[in-house]
């Protein structure tokens, strides 16, 4: 009981209802008398404690609603499969300022290319490339494959930027890594 003389009680962790009088009760202060005297609609305590039970069977039966519209909701993500594209989201922004000079490596990397296969096409004599390659030295063929390497990881990046090309099957590319060190 309040100050004033009203009733409350708590039903639940999260629900406190007041603001009534219930007519049994063992406080009897000035405000308590001015309130039975004023209340049109006393509350016995049998239907307080009625209402305290209604109220907790009606939360019980929410909180299963919710649980279970909860396990529909999670079951149609992962059926619509959304979590594969949701799951790099909040990774974009740190993702793209990492990535922000990705266009000037890729350049970078493509003139190192065009330069190591200029080099073993010149300086080497054979039917193909991957024969010319054959005779280049560990040096010549370490930047070479250094550089392809590098254009993997580059197009690994460029995944992480745009998800939706990792079922893009025009964008398969096979790269085989032989690496052979210098003596």
């Amino acid at each position: 009981m309040c100050s004033y003389g009203y009733n409350s009680i708590r039903i639940t962790d999260d629900i406190v209802t007041g603001g009534f009088v219930v007519r049994e009760t063992g406080t009897f202060s000035q405000a308590r008398k001015r309130r039975l005297r004023e209340a049109t609609n006393l509350i016995s305590i049998d239907n307080l404690n009625h209402l305290i039970e209604s109220m907790k069977n009606l939360e019980s039966d929410f909180a299963s609603t919710i649980e279970l519209e909860k396990r529909e909701i999670i079951e149609e993500y992962k059926q619509k499969e959304q979590y594969k594209l949701a799951f790099l989201e909040p990774l974009k922004e740190n993702i793209a300022k990492g990535l922000s000079f990705f266009h000037d490596y890729r350049q970078i990397n493509a003139q190192i290319l065009q330069n190591i296969n200029v080099a073993i096409e010149t300086k080497y004599k054979g039917k193909d490339f991957e024969e010319k390659l054959e005779q280049a030295s560990n040096y010549e063929i370490t930047i070479y494959k250094a550089s392809k390497l590098l254009e993997e990881k580059l197009n690994v990046a460029r995944l992480l930027m745009n998800p939706y090309l990792i079922n893009n099957k025009n964008e398969y590319i096979r790269f085989r890594v032989h690496v052979t060190l210098p003596p």
